[in-house]
């Protein structure tokens, strides 16, 4: 008994399609407010486009966020599964913020790029008239600044 024969210009066809759907997406702003300021806003911004944050072995002083959207629809091809990563970086008092979406393999049939939803959020948390300061807390002592 042998094994079918595979032809390799149709499974390099399908590994090509497979990577080419689990896609990267990225959107870029800069902001006036510190970078404190940013990164609590960017956490709340992420938690309202459904994103989970993913714990962080690193101190408060982290300038990255990671966070992943949990799977609404099925296994392999439902909504959800995608991952959120925001950068920040302080450039002379503004801070640029990266957001980058990913999505996972066979992600084309439902998953959907969310740098653009949780930059849209971010924009309206930062243009309101919200005081995080007084819901910013040092991760060390426990106390508002």
């Amino acid at each position: 008994m042998s094994l079918p024969r595979i032809n390799p210009t149709a499974l390099v066809i399908v590994i090509f399609f497979i990577a080419l759907t689990s896609c990267t997406s990225v959107t870029n702003r800069s902001y006036s407010q510190p970078v404190a300021y940013v990164k609590f806003a960017a956490q709340e911004a992420c938690l309202t486009a459904g994103g989970q944050l993913t714990p962080s072995p690193v101190t408060d002083k982290s300038m990255q966020i990671k966070a992943t959207r949990g799977m609404l629809i099925g296994l392999l091809l439902g909504q959800g599964g995608e991952t959120i990563q925001i950068d920040l970086s302080d450039n002379g008092g503004r801070t640029d913020v990266t957001v980058t979406s990913r999505k996972r393999g066979l992600g084309f049939f439902a998953q959907r790029h969310v740098d653009e939803r949780v930059a849209e959020f971010l924009d309206k948390y930062l243009s309101e008239d919200i005081r995080f300061e007084a819901m910013i807390v040092n991760s060390s002592t426990g106390a508002q600044p």
